[in-house]
């Protein structure tokens, strides 16, 4: 994940998005606070993080939204939009998840895909 950022000299921003699941009704707020969510969020990337050793002086960031839409928006500003592909969805077989799908077609730099295997 680092090697290719330090290979081309470009600083590796690694972004965990979340977003409360809709419950079906209208303003009606879950019964669990935010707070939640963000320090749950912040857990898991840093542990992504940690786990592979090229990615030291990686920046995290965690933020609130769907993980398509704020993609897209980081799109603006990166050169290089991975993003991973586990191809759990609605229909099972596909190549592509909803949000990768969704970023590539609407990224404003180059995305690339990067498939989850179990093998």
């Amino acid at each position: 994940m680092g090697g290719e950022a330090r290979l081309r000299q470009v600083q590796l921003t690694v972004i965990y998005a979340w977003h409360i699941p809709a419950l079906g009704f209208p303003g009606l707020t879950p019964p669990y606070p935010k707070e939640g969510f963000i320090a749950g969020a912040q857990r898991v990337v840093e542990a992504a993080v940690a786990a592979v050793p090229v990615s030291a002086g990686a920046r995290v960031e965690v933020r609130e939204g769907h993980p398509r839409d704020v993609l897209v928006d980081a799109s603006l500003s990166a050169d290089l939009v991975v993003v991973g592909a586990h191809g759990h969805g609605r229909f099972p077989g596909t190549l592509l998840g909803t949000v990768s799908a969704g970023v590539a077609m609407r990224a404003h730099c180059p995305v690339v895909i990067v498939r989850h295997h179990d093998d």
